[in-house]
């Protein structure tokens, strides 16, 4: 009689430890060059320029078709002084073959001094999850800010593959 709370309980822990999707932040900057609103799916050299800088004389290496990551860039606009950045709110999710994101925004201090100067920050994820064929990106609202397909194919680099 004692062992079925043991089973019970041993039941519900076991299923309560999923596996989370596997998502790395690989960039957050305060100023990102060349991005508009919404997520897009990105490469390496986008990655560069997204910080203002240039890769020269990179050439994507026969093993980077086979790396398994999708880089994926979301900004959610313009801001009007430095300091704000884009975080992850919740633990990736993913339903499916879909990968669902939520962010938010983060400001500078209300006391702070700053530069009155726009800026665009922006947030680089990799996403290694290979069960995930799109990511969709939301605020903590849960209003969509983009959609990016990725196919399945991770490791694909088609900005064009963007919606918002």
């Amino acid at each position: 009689m004692t062992r079925w709370p043991v089973l019970l309980l041993a039941t519900v822990a076991g299923c309560a430890h999923t596996k989370a999707p596997d998502v790395t932040i690989v960039m957050t900057h305060g100023n990102c060059q060349h991005i508009d609103k919404g997520a897009r799916l990105v490469d390496y050299a986008t990655l560069a320029k997204l910080r203002g800088v240039e890769l020269i004389g990179m050439q994507q290496p026969p093993e980077e078709v086979a790396r398994p990551i999708s880089l994926v860039a979301i900004s959610l606009g313009e801001r009007p002084t430095p300091g704000y950045k884009i975080v992850l709110r919740d633990e990736p999710a993913l339903d499916g073959a879909t990968l669902t994101v939520r962010v938010d925004v983060e400001g500078p201090p209300k006391d702070a001094i700053l530069p009155q100067m726009i800026t665009q920050p922006c947030l680089v994820l990799g996403i290694g999850e290979k069960a995930a064929k799109n990511v969709r990106v939301e605020d903590a609202a849960h209003t969509l800010i983009g959609e990016v397909d990725i196919g399945g194919v991770i490791g694909a680099s088609d900005p064009s593959s963007a919606r918002q």
